[in-house]
């Protein structure tokens, strides 16, 4: 048996199998040597879980506490996982959201945390996590897996009464810095290029022009009933499921000649359907995808976000081109049901792009 490098009061006795015994040694209430055993390697448990585990018991004997016995079978981190996607289904989140996050984790993370206590956790532990895995995956990606592993462990401490030390809220691992924001819209030009090869794809086609009409998020689109429309004054009703709200928006002639494709659907029908029925996201993105990369991302990564065309540049273009033709700022955000301001402000530098065109050929010689 080996005393630990890292801490007092930590032994470590190493097996045949190769496997590694932890110890935590301390003085009780009583002024006796107490030494114990905390578990194998092998059960997740390593040096820093021992650590914590000794100074909370030395906590409590200072205190005057009984200190608690420490449970072979401590949570691992997966049991604390498999509750906290428990309590989001009860906290009624987006069944579509789960089921993500459930597919994230059992792919990403599950496998790697399988039988590790949550308690051994550590910043050496989650550094050399997320350098494995920006091998295989994008810094965006990594980041997620970061802030899921951070919200799990949060979950613990607030829900199931665990002390942990949240390395991950703490800042001690840190994020890659990402400049992701979505910058890429489509010119008039572009615009009628993408509606000519949509046409051959109905539902696509559907989806497509009413995401340039009204400038909403794929989900809403996807939502939209048609008893949400308004024919006489081509006004439409669209649920914002960000923000949980609804606003109106319009119906431009130059997208929506006429209504036809209504006719045949009763009230509570999805627009964009199959038989009435929603269709997902995934099926739209798909078609897109298919659409729009031979157009517009050739030689661009995947992971692009600045610079490719996906469907929600659909909605930078609705704001884009409105900010061009010199639409005030407050009106697009309302247009667009933006919570705050400054998500819409980013156009305002179009519309002085725009000023100063104007400006400028104005005094031209």
């Amino acid at each position: 048996m080996v005393k630990s490098k890292k801490y007092n009061g930590i032994y470590l006795h190493k097996l045949v199998s190769g496997d590694i015994t932890f110890y935590i040694q301390y003085i009780d209430e009583d002024k006796k040597n107490c030494k114990i055993k905390v578990g194998r390697k092998s059960e997740g448990i390593d040096e820093n879980y021992c650590h914590h585990k000794r100074n909370e018991i030395i906590t409590q004997i200072r205190l005057g506490e009984n200190p608690k016995l420490i449970q072979k079978n401590s949570l691992s981190f997966d049991e604390v996982a498999q509750k906290y996607i428990i309590n989001r289904s009860l906290e009624g989140r987006k069944e579509e959201s789960t089921k993500r996050t459930v597919l994230f984790y059992n792919k990403h993370i599950q496998p790697v945390m399988k039988g590790k206590s949550i308690h051994s956790i550590s910043v050496e532990f989650l550094n050399k996590y997320k350098m494995d895995k920006v091998k295989v995956l994008s810094q965006t990606s990594v980041n997620n897996l970061l802030e899921l592993i951070s919200a799990i462990i949060n979950f613990g401490t607030n829900h199931l009464d665990l002390k942990i030390d949240n390395h991950l809220v703490n800042k001690k691992v840190k994020r890659f810095k990402i400049d992701n924001k979505r910058e890429k819209f489509l010119n008039k030009e572009n615009v009628q290029l993408l509606l000519k090869k949509t046409a051959k794809y109905k539902k696509l086609d559907l989806a497509v022009r009413l995401a340039l009409s009204t400038g909403a998020r794929l989900y809403t689109v996807l939502t939209i009933q048609k008893k949400n429309i308004d024919i006489k004054n081509r006004t439409i009703l669209l649920t914002d499921h960000k923000n949980d709200s609804t606003y109106t928006s319009y119906l431009p002639e130059c997208y929506f000649e006429n209504f036809d494709f209504l006719k045949a659907l009763k009230p509570n029908d999805y627009i964009v359907s199959d038989d009435g029925n929603i269709i997902t996201k995934g099926a739209i993105q798909k078609m897109f995808k298919k659409v729009v990369d031979p157009l517009f991302n050739i030689g661009l990564a995947v992971d692009d976000r600045k610079n490719r065309t996906v469907f929600h540049t659909l909605r930078h273009t609705y704001c884009s081109l409105l900010a061009i033709n010199n639409v005030p700022i407050f009106t697009i955000q309302k247009l667009v049901n933006h919570k705050s301001i400054a998500s819409t402000i980013r156009y305002a530098k179009l519309d002085q792009t725009t000023m100063f065109q104007s400006v400028n050929e104005s005094f031209a010689s």
